[in-house]
C-alpha cells in the first residue's frame, strides 16, 4: 500500500542519470547476492534498493515508515530462501522495476512492483505462488 504508489510516483517524476546508475548497480548486487545464496547480503542490498527508490521522492517520513514495516516483515522464512533458490527470481524483478521507472512507465512499474511485492510476501510467508498470480 505504500511502496507501489511510491514506485509509481518515482516513475512519473523520473530519476536522474546518477540515480539510474546507482540503482542499476544495486540491482546487479542484489542479483549477485541471490546467485551466491547470500541471504544476509541479499536482504541488505534489497533494503537499500527499495528505501533508496522511495528516498528519491524526498519524503523521509515515508522512508522511515516503510523501513520499519520491511524490517518487521523480514523476520520469517529466512532460512529456506536460499535453499529453495527463490531469491533469484525476486532479484531479477528489481531490474524490471528500475527499467520501468527509467522509461517513466507508471503502469508498468505499478504492475512490476505489485507482482514483486506479492511474490516477495509469498516467499517470506512460505507460500508458493500459483499460476496466474
Amino acid at each position: 500500500m505504500l511502496e507501489v504508489p511510491a514506485a509509481e510516483r518515482a516513475a512519473r517524476r523520473g530519476i536522474s542519470e546518477p540515480d539510474r546508475a546507482r540503482f542499476l548497480d544495486m540491482a546487479k548486487l542484489i542479483e549477485q547476492r541471490a546467485e551466491e545464496g547470500d541471504t544476509v547480503g541479499f536482504l541488505a542490498a534489497d533494503r537499500e534498493f527499495h528505501l533508496g527508490l522511495i528516498g528519491t521522492l524526498g519524503n523521509s517520513r515515508l522512508v522511515d515508515i516503510v523501513s520499519r514495516l520491511r524490517d518487521q516483515a523480514r523476520l520469517y522464512g529466512l532460512p529456506m530462501l536460499a535453499q529453495r533458490g527463490e531469491l533469484r527470481e525476486s532479484a531479477r524483478e528489481h531490474r524490471d522495476m528500475l527499467e520501468a521507472i527509467c522509461r517513466q512507465d507508471a503502469d508498468a512499474v505499478t504492475a512490476v512492483a505489485t507482482h514483486h511485492l506479492e511474490h516477495t510476501r509469498g516467499i517470506w510467508a512460505g507460500i508458493a505462488e500459483t499460476a496466474g498470480q
